[in-house]
Parts: C-alpha cells; sequence; structure tokens
C-alpha cells in the first residue's frame, strides 16, 4: 500500500475513535476526571489541550481493534508526539474564536517529516466559554495547592492574566497532513516566549485559519453520530 494509502487509514481509524468521546467539556469535571484518573496535566491552564489527547488515549485504550495506533509518538529531544500509526499526529484543541494555532516544536516536526515524508494534525475545534469572574481560576488554584511560581512572577510584573476556558463545545475535528512543501508556508513563533516553568521557549510552527481550511483533508462535525457522518473536504 501506498504511504497516502496508509495515511488515510490512520485517518479512518482516527475517525472512527471520535466517535467514542464526549463533545461537550465543562472545565471543574474535566480536571477532575484527568486528576482521579493519575494524569499529569490535571493542573495546566490550558486544560482542553491536555483533556482532548486524554480522551482519545482513553479510547484507543478501550477499543483493541484500534491497536495499531500507538498511544505515543515519535521523539525528539524534549518532544513527544501524540500518536503514531504510519506517521506522527498531534493532536491540537483549537479555539473557533482563535486566528490561528500553534502547533509543536519547529526542529522536532521537521525530523518527523524528515524521517516519515509526512506529519499530521488532528485539530479539534471548539466553541468555548471564559471564566470572566475569576471563580474558575480561584477553584483551580485552590485545587492544585496555591497559585504557581510563573504566576506569581506574573502578579509581580503586572502582565495581564490569560483567560481561563471553563468548557468546550466541540463542533468539528479536522485533520491535516503536512508535507515538506506545506510545512515551508507555516510561519514560526514562541521562539524566546516563557514557559510556565519560565524556561524559554523554543520556536514552534503556527498555522493560520486559512491555512487550516486549505490544509484540512478530512473534516468530521460534531456530534458524530456514526462514521457515515464523516465529511471528506477532498482526497490526500
Amino acid at each position: 500500500m501506498s504511504t497516502v494509502g496508509k495515511i488515510q487509514e490512520d485517518i479512518e481509524i482516527l475517525s472512527e475513535v471520535l466517535t467514542h468521546i464526549p463533545f461537550e467539556w465543562e472545565s471543574k469535571q474535566s480536571i477532575t476526571e484527568m486528576k482521579q484518573a493519575g494524569s499529569p496535566h490535571w493542573k495546566q491552564m490550558e486544560w482542553i489541550g491536555f483533556y482532548a489527547e486524554f480522551l482519545i488515549r482513553g479510547a484507543l485504550a478501550k477499543r483493541p481493534e484500534n491497536s495499531q495506533i500507538c498511544p505515543d509518538g515519535d521523539i525528539y529531544g524534549n518532544v513527544s508526539f501524540d500518536l503514531k500509526r504510519a506517521i506522527n499526529w498531534d493532536i491540537k484543541t483549537h479555539p473557533n474564536t482563535a486566528h490561528g494555532a500553534i502547533l509543536n516544536d519547529c526542529e522536532a516536526m521537521d525530523l518527523s517529516l524528515k524521517d516519515h515524508g509526512h506529519h499530521g494534525i488532528l485539530m479539534i475545534c471548539a466553541d468555548c466559554q471564559y471564566d470572566t469572574t475569576g471563580e474558575f481560576k480561584a477553584w483551580h488554584d485552590t485545587l492544585k495547592g496555591g497559585t504557581s511560581l510563573y504566576e506569581q512572577e506574573r502578579i509581580q510584573r503586572n502582565a495581564p492574566s490569560r483567560r481561563r476556558k471553563v468548557s468546550a463545545r466541540l463542533t468539528e475535528a479536522r485533520f491535516i497532513v503536512l508535507d515538506p512543501q506545506t510545512i515551508r508556508g507555516l510561519n514560526k513563533k514562541q521562539k524566546g516566549w516563557r514557559n510556565a516553568d519560565g524556561k524559554p521557549r523554543r520556536g514552534k510552527y503556527a498555522i493560520s485559519n486559512q491555512q487550516i481550511e486549505e490544509l484540512t483533508c478530512t473534516k468530521i462535525d460534531f456530534p458524530i453520530a456514526s462514521p457515515s457522518t464523516h465529511q471528506k473536504s477532498k482526497a490526500n
């Protein structure tokens, strides 16, 4: 089978997996679920991205017929991709009001492309509601045992606090397959920014909403009733 055919099999398997995850997420319930399951990411402010990974890995574990999808992709330096079968796949959760999305480490994605010829993005798009009163932030800080050092430093710098998401309603999933040509059209972002631990970030690829639309090879609308509802926007 050709590489394109193998990648299409990846997409078909993952499309079926998506039929087994909820499409409405509430922050406190989702974070508590991750905490009780022992996920290391329940403390993260951007919980929706980690919750998507948590749900998809859980759905894979419960469905042995999809065991060909590895819940851990290749590791390059300190970057571990989320899934792998024919190629590496990143899971990204994208608020519909955002102008674009930050992807992953530039060097790691370049190496993934070098090794496999293509690199996959499973982009979960969602309508999000935000914490307008600070109640969710206070709840999450209490659950974590207090504000983080990064947050304390932000307060000292008098820097604005990022808005916390309190819910997400999934609208669609988009499969994007990058190759050496299409990745050259992406911008690079975040080099020199700081992570939550204060360390500088490495440069990451960024994709605009227009590029998301243009590079989507398969789109699935939520809620997903059955595999027959899958919508393919164009062939790979």
